[in-house]
């Protein structure tokens, strides 16, 4: 085929060869992926009839017995699905029920072991598992037996759910395991495919199983035949009950019960009581005495609370005869059997020397209950138990130190309850409903009542103060206006902070303000002469707090201190003047209630001036008063009436 190219600035022409494609021939290469159900899958080639799944089997086998000739069955199966094998098969897997002996060896009961296994089969992956169910008190490792993988055959080959047929035998990795079954799933399916297996099979018995089935026959266990042989071999290092229920996982008090249910084995208990506590390190500890009614010996355990804290080696007293005179006998010789403890010995509320330690009996079963009273003809005046319980102290209340005045009270006591100390927490709901709310009252200081000397020069007599209590912390801040020539450099008097009272940790709070209160500052004495409008306002509305702000109460106070004077001269009105016109100032107010000798305070006297209507120069009407009392009088002599007829 002919080409050109351009050379010198002009084109020529060249010779050369290009590939022979016909016109109008394409040769695409063909897709080897497709996409069946939202999985891409293999596409089958149009050349190849290779199934991509290895399984099921393109010729189903009829196992219908094992060790016959395996023919093929005429039963077809269904085309494969397009789906890739690990979706097809997710969760599918086939079992089936097998066993293998395992030999046993230096043991007269048995001389093999049949052990019971599951064979799993995986059919997304091919891959077998091997199980084998845990049983109880076994001794056994079980559970897991092989991990899911692919296992091979003696020849090399994986193995295939056509391998594994009822009765054959299987070989993994030396072990030959025997198959004698399928469950339901597992055989439907493979019936489905055209493959048919034999009936299920039984597992075989068990030398050991055997024996132990003809002794659950007879109403003997395990435990009680466990004990018999035990106890039976006394002369042999004296193993007993106790030693027994401290080695093995049986409890003692069923391990006791079982052994007092066999006639040759009667054993006692009792609740006993060592009490060491004169001693140093000495602890109030219980025990359990075990009493062997066969040979006389005696055994004592420790009762062992959770959480004690002690070594668990239960067994204080090892099996033996207890001699009543607390010597040990001397090596190779046994104690006389009439100078050891007898069931007559052991009574309730008595004591019994073990080696130098004294025991105090307190309490026994009741088995050991009926036991006594069959044999030794005691009453049950003389098996009653005996309340060995003491009354518990009270943990004492945790008390901080005193305060040493470094930092706030709350950050002292912080270190003193916990080894790391964090912040004290605050009272969020003051924090944000009372943020704003400060009490404003106009003091000055005054001399410590009783004190032998002033300590007030005449120029602290004059100065005026601020105290601001702020409600959402509980701290309280001390202001000075300044002055001009007064000599005192007004200014910041106490930095806000929280101010206990003297000599304790109480805290001074908004309750302990009112007028006319005298509030000990840091061995400063403050009165409160007078408050601001905000204050007043506050406190009369919340009056079930304040009481001092309460009028209504002031006005009672005040109506009685009348009726004790027997006349109210001191609001009566001047002859001079028309009726209804006299006026008082809250000067005049405040002096004719201390005429009275009403026990009122200056609070509750500028409360029932702010009650009363006031004209144009803040005078209120005496004739308001009056009708105040009377109405205040009027009240209480119903109250009066009224409790006298109830």
């Amino acid at each position: 085929m002919l080409g050109f190219t351009k050379i010198n600035g002009s084109f020529k022409f060249l010779d050369f060869l290009l590939p022979q494609v016909p016109y109008g021939e394409f040769h695409h290469k063909q897709q080897t992926l497709t996409y069946e159900k939202g999985y891409a899958v293999r596409a089958l080639l149009t050349h190849s009839n290779e199934n991509v799944d290895s399984y099921p089997p393109e010729m189903p086998v009829d196992y219908s017995s094992a060790g016959k000739e395996v023919t093929a069955s005429p039963v077809s199966h269904d085309a494969a699905s397009k789906l890739p094998k690990w979706v097809e098969y997710d969760r599918k897997v086939l079992r089936w029920f097998a066993y293998f002996k395992e030999s046993v060896t230096e043991s007269a009961q048995e001389q093999y072991r049949i052990r019971r296994i599951t064979i799993l089969y995986y059919l997304e992956d091919d891959t077998l598992e091997v199980t084998e169910p845990k049983q109880e008190n076994s001794g056994i490792l079980q559970g897991k037996f092989m991990k899911r993988h692919h296992i091979l055959k003696p020849d090399g080959s994986a193995y295939k759910p056509r391998d594994l047929a009822v009765g054959a035998e299987v070989i993994m990795y030396g072990r030959t395991f025997y198959i004698i079954g399928i469950d339901a799933h597992t055989r439907c399916y493979l019936e489905r495919l055209g493959i048919s297996m034999a009936p299920d099979q039984s597992y075989p018995e068990s030398p050991y199983d055997t024996k132990l089935a003809s002794l659950h026959s007879t109403g003997i266990n395990n435990a009680t035949l466990h004990v018999t042989s035990k106890t039976r071999m006394t002369g042999f290092g004296q193993q007993d009950v106790g030693f027994l229920a401290s080695m093995s996982c049986v409890p003692l008090r069923g391990l006791n019960t079982l052994a007092q249910s066999c006639g040759s084995v009667q054993v006692l208990r009792f609740y006993i009581i060592w009490d060491d506590r004169a001693s140093l390190y000495g602890d109030r500890r219980p025990y359990k005495l075990h009493y062997f009614v066969e040979d006389g010996t005696c055994e004592i355990l420790e009762s062992l609370d959770r959480n004690s804290g002690r070594d668990p080696f239960p067994v204080f007293l090892r099996r033996a005869l207890l001699p009543m005179n607390g010597e040990a006998p001397k090596p190779g010789f046994a104690p006389d059997r009439a100078m050891c403890y007898g069931p007559s010995d052991l009574r309730m509320g008595t004591c019994i020397a073990v080696y130098g330690r004294l025991f105090f009996i307190h309490d026994c079963d009741d088995f050991t209950r009926k036991w006594l009273k069959e044999n030794m003809g005691s009453s049950d005046e003389e098996l009653c138990a005996v309340d060995v319980t003491e009354p518990v102290d009270a943990a004492p209340a945790k008390q901080l130190p005193e305060y040493n005045g470094f930092g706030s009270l709350e950050d002292s006591a912080q270190n003193c309850t916990s080894l790391i100390p964090r912040p004290p927490r605050k009272d969020f709901y003051k924090l944000m409903n009372k943020d704003k709310a400060v009490l404003r009252f106009v003091c000055h200081l005054v001399e410590q009542a009783g004190a032998p000397k002033s300590r007030l020069s005449p120029t602290d007599g004059e100065r005026r103060f601020v105290l601001s209590f702020f409600m959402a912390d509980d701290t309280l801040a001390i202001f000075e206006p300044p002055l001009k020539n007064s000599g005192v450099v007004g200014g910041k008097y106490l930095e806000r902070r929280p101010v206990t009272h003297p000599g304790s940790d109480k805290l001074i709070t908004d309750v302990d303000l009112h007028v006319g209160a005298t509030v000990p500052i840091l061995q400063r004495n403050f009165e409160l002469l007078d408050a601001d409008e905000f204050t007043f306002q506050y406190m009369e509305n919340n009056r079930h707090l304040y009481v001092m702000a309460d009028a209504d109460q002031a006005l009672r106070a005040l109506a009685a201190a009348v009726q004790r004077a027997g006349n109210s001269g001191a609001f009566q009105e001047d002859d001079s003047e028309p009726s209804g016109s006299a006026y008082m100032t809250l000067s005049q107010l405040n002096e004719a209630i201390k005429s009275l000798g009403a026990v009122i305070s200056k609070h509750q006297i500028i409360s029932i001036y702010r009650r009363m209507p006031k004209d144009v120069l803040q005078r209120v009407s005496v004739m308001s008063i009056l009708q105040a009392l009377c109405c205040c009088t009027v009240l209480q002599m119903r109250c009066q009436v009224k409790m006298i007829c109830s």
